[in-house]
């Protein structure tokens, strides 16, 4: 999901199942649920600002295997530059 907030900012928003295929028995195959925040302020043709969160919000497979499952976060503040010459493209997901 994603809506352009402001002309030059956009924000995203997506979330990920992970199941494993196969575990021993008595084990989970639900790993978790991966969460993506992320801005995007594109301040000329080719440099963009990109502020995130991230958090994984780990299953019960963690639980089974490795006896807790805290759950995952981080952020991250990055630059973005295109050296290339050709007009840069948002990506989609």
């Amino acid at each position: 999901m994603g809506d352009k907030l402001l002309k030059d900012i956009n924000f995203t928003a997506t979330a990920r199942y992970f199941q494993a295929d196969k575990t021993p028995a008595g084990v989970s195959t639900t790993l978790g649920i991966e969460t993506d925040f992320i801005l995007t302020w594109t301040i000329g043709d080719d440099t963009a600002l990109i502020a995130a969160y991230d958090r994984f919000f780990t299953g019960n497979f963690f639980r089974d295997t490795a006896g807790r499952a805290d759950d995952m976060q981080y952020g991250y503040l990055m630059v973005q530059f295109n050296f290339s010459g050709g007009k840069r493209k948002m990506a989609k997901r």
